[in-house]
């Protein structure tokens, strides 16, 4: 008697190979979270990197690994990384079904600004745990989110005025108001980069950008795209007559 068993066709030439799109320490950059919100929902998939395709669904499992975070700090490759708090971040669902025929699928992550210590280093390494008997690609199976500690976030108390002026050459100052609210909140974008709402126009998107180099005491400030496009300042508007900040009151003059 002649016995045998049956497998289920992959629908591939050996094993498709996956990996996590901008994994990997050379990708380190691409996964910096930048704030311009209280909070941020970051999307990102999983892929086949292969030319292969699949004629079933693949379920991937994903999970956050600080043993990678752990690796990092213990190369060097730049700055120590605390793990990011449970409560910074939710990940509801860790597992990503690529659908049969098609090469990627997508998980989604919310990160809280609020419950982060913006001038701390922070890292969340998401890794591929299981492709079902596919193969993962080592160099590039696991994404490190991070946020880099500036030292310009925070709430600030804020006061401030606007004049308005009548006239075509604008030169007849009609009105002198308060344009500020009573406190505002500095994002960090990195380790020197900041945003902060122009005036009482953040709503609109109008924000500063503001860099700061601790190191150097080097301090600038710009309006963002939105206040340059089309429905924001008149071209050539934009002129900060003086600027400064002290670092041992952490006080901002514009």
């Amino acid at each position: 008697m002649i016995t045998g068993c049956s497998k289920k066709d992959s629908g591939i030439a050996g094993k498709a190979t996956i990996q996590i799109s901008g994994g990997g320490i050379t990708n380190f950059p691409s996964a910096s979270l930048r704030f311009i919100s209280d909070s941020i929902n970051y999307t990102n998939s999983v892929v086949i990197s292969s030319s292969d395709v699949l004629k079933e669904d693949l379920t991937v499992t994903l999970d956050v690994d600080d043993a990678a975070r752990l690796a990092y700090n213990s190369s060097g490759a730049g700055f120590m990384y605390d793990a990011l708090p449970d409560s910074a971040y939710l990940f509801p669902t860790r597992s990503v079904t690529i659908k049969a025929g098609e090469k990627a699928g997508y998980f989604t992550i919310k990160f809280y600004r609020l419950k982060i210590d913006q001038t701390k280093n922070y890292m969340l390494p998401v890794t591929i745990k299981d492709v079902q008997g596919q193969t993962i690609v080592d160099s590039l199976k696991t994404i490190y989110f991070h946020t880099v500690g500036n030292s310009l976030t925070g709430t600030y108390a804020d006061s401030g005025s606007k004049t308005e002026y009548a006239g075509a050459d604008n030169t007849d100052p009609i009105n002198n108001i308060s344009s500020c609210p009573a406190s505002k909140i500095i994002i960090a974008a990195d380790s020197i980069t900041s945003v902060l709402d122009y005036a009482d126009l953040g709503s609109f998107g109008w924000q500063y950008i503001i860099t700061y180099k601790k190191d150097t005491n080097e301090f600038d400030i710009v309006p963002n795209d939105v206040m340059n496009g089309p429905t924001g300042i008149q071209p050539g508007s934009f002129i900060i007559d003086e600027k400064s900040y002290d670092p041992l009151t952490n006080k901002i003059f514009l």
